[in-house]
């Protein structure tokens, strides 16, 4: 799968992500199979987070159907525990993907949960604002989100030029976007 992000500021944040899933490495003489998907690679659960997954379809699947109810105050103590072993028992039970990544946001917290190793990473920190991105688009995505938070970008735009750039530049990212806002 391709490319899933978020960028925030001190109150909210705004996450975003193509609709294609994309298999393979992209590398010269080695072309990636790449599908559209109906699904939306983000989705808000019913306490209100925003979850993002790229890397494997199966498990935004599982997630989807899975994931704990509500999220306390300490969010990433939460992830670290609850969620990881969310995700440790999906592995045990499921072919996931050694690429698979879970993308976290409320309000203005962003968080990526690495699938294989269950590392839990922050969101990037410039200019008073956070972004994060997961995917084979992330490198062109991390410099737009960059540039865009120097310029004091809104957030929707930030997420908007990121989606668009890294689909410029990678086969494995591509329109249509989505996008979600916290509330």
């Amino acid at each position: 799968m391709t490319l899933v992000l978020a960028v925030a500021d001190d109150v909210r944040s705004v996450a975003g992500a193509d609709r294609l899933l994309a298999s393979g490495t992209g590398l010269p003489g080695i072309p990636p199979e790449c599908y559209r998907t109906t699904e939306p690679k983000i989705w808000r659960t019913a306490s209100g987070l925003i979850l993002g997954v790229c890397g494997s379809q199966r498990l935004a699947q599982c997630l989807a159907k899975d994931f704990p109810g509500d999220s306390p105050d300490d969010l990433k103590r939460w992830l670290v525990a609850d969620v990881a072993d969310l995700l440790r028992e999906i592995r045990e039970r499921e072919t996931i993907s050694d690429t698979a990544m879970l993308l976290v946001v409320r309000g203005p917290e962003i968080y990526c949960l690495r699938a294989w190793d269950l590392t839990l990473h922050p969101a990037e920190r410039h200019a008073g604002k956070r972004y994060c991105a997961i995917g084979a688009g992330r490198h062109w995505a991390y410099g737009s989100l960059w540039t865009s938070v120097e310029l004091g970008v809104s957030l929707e735009d930030a997420a908007r030029l990121a989606l668009e750039a890294a689909s410029e530049h990678s086969p494995m990212v591509a329109a249509p976007f989505d996008f979600l806002p916290t509330l």
